[in-house]
């Protein structure tokens, strides 16, 4: 399944990064969603749309994206758009209602669904490889860069550090922790211990302030290896938390320094 899963998303991106080719995007600013979408046949339109991030009708070979007209966050609305424009060019079914997303979809990095492939879609066409590569390449791993990469690309604040992990060169790994546990993680080419998706936070990291009502640190910090870690071999991590409290979620970076 993971196998499959891989190949799904790599697909995914490969379609992404053949449209920025096609563009020419070589900037950030380049990035303008509105004309690629109306490039590829697609119309944006904002309105009313309860209980959902996006919307998408498909009309033969255009569509429309609709989007909340009470939507303010810039950054979640472009990825909104990408996420949908993901379904349209990867040819997702779309039931006599169009393809209805939520923001729960658009957090959706671990299952093996089209919402999964439409998130990688979307990290790729507004966070290309050729851009963004050579600034996960730091000696430091802290959100402090995947701040600035989600400014410069205004994306999301989860798909810039999925884009940080995937291509920084040192051993690093990204956990989403819900309800006090381990929900998903993708790590690098360089992280070798094992992440058991499902554990229970330890009482000594820092994500799990959140979960007790407190206040996480703003900067990371040194912590015991095994209060996330089954491996005797590293006796310390770095850890770089953030809560996401609109959803419910904290961010972890763990970095073995």
């Amino acid at each position: 399944m993971k196998i499959n899963l891989e190949i799904k998303t790599r697909i995914a991106e490969k379609k992404a990064s053949e449209i920025i080719g096609n563009f020419g995007i070589y900037h950030p600013d380049h990035i303008r969603l509105l004309d690629i979408a109306f490039a590829l046949g697609v119309q944006i339109k904002e309105g009313p749309l309860h209980g959902a991030s996006a919307r998408l009708i498909r009309i033969g070979n255009h569509a429309i994206i609709r989007l909340p007209n009470t939507e303010t966050n810039e950054p979640r609305k472009r990825f909104s758009i990408a996420h949908e424009l993901g379904h349209f060019v990867l040819d997702h079914e779309v039931i006599s209602l169009g393809i209805v997303c939520t923001a729960q979809d658009m957090m959706n990095w671990y299952a093996m669904d089209r919402e999964t492939e439409a998130n990688y879609f979307a990290s790729e066409l507004l966070m290309p490889e050729t851009l963004v590569k050579k600034r996960c390449d730091v000696k430091e791993v802290s959100f402090d860069p995947v701040k600035k990469i989600a400014t410069d690309f205004q994306t999301s604040l989860t798909s810039a550090a999925i884009r940080f992990v995937k291509f920084c060169p040192e051993p690093c790994a990204l956990i989403c922790s819900e309800d006090s546990k381990i929900k998903w993680f993708v790590k690098s080419s360089e992280w070798w211990p094992f992440i058991r998706k499902g554990q229970k936070l330890d009482k000594r990291t820092l994500a799990i302030e959140y979960f007790v009502g407190q206040r996480i640190p703003d900067e990371g910090q040194d912590i015991k290896a095994d209060a996330w870690l089954d491996e005797p071999r590293i006796r310390e991590v770095f850890e770089h938390s953030i809560a996401l409290g609109q959803y419910g979620l904290v961010l972890t970076l763990l970095w073995i320094s």
